[in-house]
């Protein structure tokens, strides 16, 4: 379904395309400022840290410092393994349940 809907559907099945991924991703921001009320629309900078983000939610700025990594390699790395146990899920569900049947066959008594 992720295939379908995201890396075919939104993308086009051009995810690894950095010029037209960042196109789609453009275009949706356009089309959420153009169509969401401003006072339910806060832009984001994540440079700017808490500040923003907890007055426009109206919260308490948390104690802790904002969280500052944006390591590329590991998005990547997170992306593929998403795209992959989404690929696999239903095998290793299909799988399972096989296993199950053979198991719950041999463990029957023939005379019940």
């Amino acid at each position: 379904m992720t295939d379908r809907l995201v890396w075919d559907g939104s993308f086009g099945g051009r995810f690894a395309d950095r010029d037209h991924a960042v196109a789609v991703f453009e275009q949706h921001i356009e089309h959420v400022r153009a169509t969401c009320p401003p006072e339910r629309l806060l832009v984001f900078d994540v440079a700017d840290g808490w500040e923003p983000l907890c007055t426009f939610l109206d919260v308490p700025v948390p104690l802790h410092p904002f969280p500052r990594l944006n390591d590329a390699k590991v998005t990547r790395r997170v992306i593929t393994a998403v795209r992959w146990g989404t690929r696999a899920a239903p095998i290793v569900a299909a799988s399972a349940a096989a296993g199950g049947l053979v198991v719950r066959r041999r463990t029957k008594r023939p005379d019940a």
